[in-house]
Formats: structure tokens, sequence, C-alpha cells
């Protein structure tokens, strides 16, 4: 059995059931030199991008998994988040 959904049925799947998004972000960085999720990404960040892809699907609740100690993505998810309200 292929568990894969394709892409345009995921909006019916996901309007029929409370689903969250949990995206990583706790990552060290070492080897970007800074937090992969704040590259840039078709006119946003990677983690704008991931936010809009999520909003579109009309997840109830997202949550951003962080490294506290990394201001620079700290300081910058409520506002990802806040831009798509």
């Amino acid at each position: 059995m292929n568990a894969l959904v394709p892409p345009e049925d995921l909006h019916g799947l996901l309007s029929s059931a409370f689903v969250g998004a949990l995206i990583l972000g706790a990552g060290k960085s070492a080897r970007m030199g800074r937090p992969k999720l704040l590259l840039p990404w078709h006119g946003t960040t990677i983690l704008g991008h991931l936010i809009q892809q999520w909003k579109r699907l009309s997840v109830e609740q997202i949550a951003v998994v962080e490294n506290i100690t990394n201001c620079l993505i700290h300081c910058r998810i409520s506002t990802a988040l806040a831009q798509f309200q």
C-alpha cells in the first residue's frame, strides 16, 4: 500500500480533521552559519514559506521548535506567524 497522498488530495483530508503542523528549527546551524529557516526562499524565508503552505492547507495550529539560545530565529517566529493570521 502506498502511504503517499497526492498534494491535491491533502486539502480534503485536512479539512475533515484537526491537524497541526510542527516546524523543526532547533538545529545549531553549524554548516550554514545562520538558521536554515531564515534563509531566503521564494520572496520570503524558508520559515515564511512553510507557514504560508500550512496556512493554505488550513491547519488549525502551527508550532515551531526552536533553540532558545538562538535569538535570530526566536525573534522572527512570532513575526512570521503574525503575517499569516
